[in-house]
């Protein structure tokens, strides 16, 4: 018996490196991921600070978008600035703050709490829909430190006016001459408003005796004690043809720049200029000596002066004056104190914010 041989082919590949294992990331694999995480970290903070806003606006009453130290810096910045308080107490406060719409006007800004424990704080603006400022309120105090201050003082020109008047005419008249000099004094009374005065015009009677004859020489003068020997203010030199016979008021004009404090005391010093002119002043001898305008005449010499008992010429002062008008006193804020609580959350202590500051513009209280 023949025995076939059967081939049985089988095919082995040749055995090549065996496959290495891979241990670890490559550095440029490390850095790209690092990039992408941090890139997804900062997405992810955005999104949650969106989220964190949009359940505030949505009335959430413990979404924190702005807590206490918020509030207080926000009413610190209206109070501050504030130029009225209407109200102040423990459940609102309401104040009026320069323009901040440019319409020339001020604005009233308003704080709003009904004094529940947990409601709601609001503020609003010139009666405008009351926006939340705070949720859970707890306690809202607003103290203010109270001083009494004046204000609002004004200066201001008054127009010319008459500041010492002639005597009535009625009464004795006298005609005193002038041989050497005659000095009338003008005292005008002043109130506390007057700061300064300033004299314009002088008018005193006068008359010529007889014929003209020369001149008389008027002199404005600060009058120290009661004596027409101060400072010299203004002068003027006149023919006594220009008088009558009757008397008539003669008219001085003061040149301006002349300025004195309420207290001076004036004197119109009347003299004659040429030893043959004969001119008098008319006087009244039934007015009190202690009239503003008092008549004194001096001796041979010129230098000592003697009152005329009971006489009172017929001259007239005007002037302008500068008045102060004080301000009333008001009740201003100087200093206040703000503080606002609001409850806890997750069975926490409530949480305080407190402010104490200067009040800018003192603002006037109710």
């Amino acid at each position: 018996m023949t025995r076939r041989a059967t081939n049985v082919g089988v095919s082995l590949a040749a055995p090549g490196p065996a496959r290495r294992a891979r241990a670890a990331f490559t550095l440029i694999e490390i850095v790209i991921s690092l990039a992408l995480i941090s890139i997804i970290a900062i997405a992810s903070a955005g999104v949650m600070r969106l989220a964190a806003r949009a359940a505030a606006g949505s009335g959430d009453p413990r979404a924190e978008a702005s807590g206490p130290g918020e509030a207080v810096r926000q009413i610190t910045q209206d109070l501050q600035l504030a130029t009225s308080v209407l109200r102040a107490d423990s459940t609102g406060l309401s104040v009026e703050v320069p323009d901040r719409d440019a319409d020339g006007l001020p604005e009233t800004i308003e704080y709003e709490w009904d004094g529940v424990s947990g409601s709601t704080a609001t503020r609003s603006i010139n009666g405008s829909p009351a926006s939340p400022l705070l949720m859970d309120v707890v306690s809202l105090d607003f103290s203010l430190d109270v001083a009494t201050l004046s204000g609002g003082a004004t200066t201001q020109a008054v127009a010319e006016a008459l500041v010492v008047p002639a005597p009535s005419a009625s009464g004795g008249v006298n005609w005193l001459v002038v041989d050497h000099a005659v000095g009338v004094y003008l005292s005008p009374t002043f109130g506390a408003t007057v700061r300064t005065w300033t004299p314009t015009r002088v008018r005193v009677a006068l008359r010529r005796s007889g014929v003209a004859r020369g001149s008389i020489a008027v002199e404005l003068r600060v009058a120290p004690a009661e004596s027409p020997t101060g400072e010299l203010l203004a002068s003027w030199t006149t023919s006594d043809a220009t008088l009558t016979s009757g008397g008539e008021y003669a008219t001085f004009t003061v040149p301006p720049g002349v300025v004195l404090d309420r207290e001076t005391k004036l004197a119109l010093l009347i003299k004659a200029a040429d030893a043959s002119t004969t001119v008098a002043v008319r006087s009244s001898s039934r007015v009190p000596a202690t009239a503003n305008t008092i008549v004194s005449k001096a001796d041979s010499s010129g230098e000592t002066w003697s009152r005329v008992p009971d006489n009172t010429a017929f001259a007239e002062l005007y002037a302008e004056t500068l008045t102060t008008t004080a301000g009333t006193s008001q009740q201003r804020a100087v200093r206040a104190t703000v503080g606002v609580s609001v409850g806890g959350i997750n069975n926490t202590l409530p949480r305080r914010a407190t402010a104490s500051f200067a009040m800018l513009n003192r603002p006037v209280m109710p």
